[in-house]
């Protein structure tokens, strides 16, 4: 489903402060992380979306997805749901790889040339509901909240978002 107005989404600005990179001392933009959702969370949300459902549906429906993904994509077969994307499986091969020796010795097990099968998402980029980052820039209002400042808190230093206002009161004199 297109996102069908702007959302908003709160950005900090923080200070490159490594001093062999090109970008030392310019700032940067980072998300202002919100709390997620829960999956609980998720439920409802979609169940407001989606009149004369209920939350036992929803949970269902999401439940029986969350299960048969990884169990589809274990049998290698790709999970591709319009609008969000695409479920694949890759495989973690040794480093080094197996040697021909090893080749010739017969048949090597699965469990010799496979370090791990992994579950991997790759974002949909059709037209109509592009979800790479500049289209979803495009759909969503962008506001600059503050700017991330480090801030000691006894021995221990924290980041925290000051907001422009303030951050501008502090660095005005």
């Amino acid at each position: 489903m297109a996102i069908d107005r702007k959302q908003k989404l709160s950005i900090g600005l923080r200070i490159n402060k490594n001093r062999k990179s090109a970008g030392y001392q310019k700032y940067y933009g980072k998300v202002v992380q919100r709390d997620g959702l829960t999956q609980r969370g998720f439920i409802n949300h979609v169940t407001a979306h989606i009149p004369g459902i209920t939350e036992s549906m929803t949970a269902a429906v999401l439940e029986t997805v969350v299960t048969c993904i990884p169990e589809l994509v274990a049998q290698g077969v790709s999970v591709k749901l319009d609008g969000i994307g695409i479920f694949y499986p890759t495989i973690e091969n040794p480093h080094l790889g197996i040697s021909l020796e090893k080749m010739k010795e017969g048949a090597p097990s699965a469990a010799v040339v496979i370090n791990g099968l992994r579950l991997r998402f790759r974002p949909d980029s059709t037209k109509l509901d592009n979800l790479t980052s500049k289209s979803l820039r495009d759909k969503t209002a962008m506001t600059i909240a503050g700017i991330y400042t480090d801030v000691k808190v006894g021995d221990q230093t924290v980041e925290v978002l000051l907001p422009m206002d303030e951050y501008k009161r502090a660095h005005s004199e």
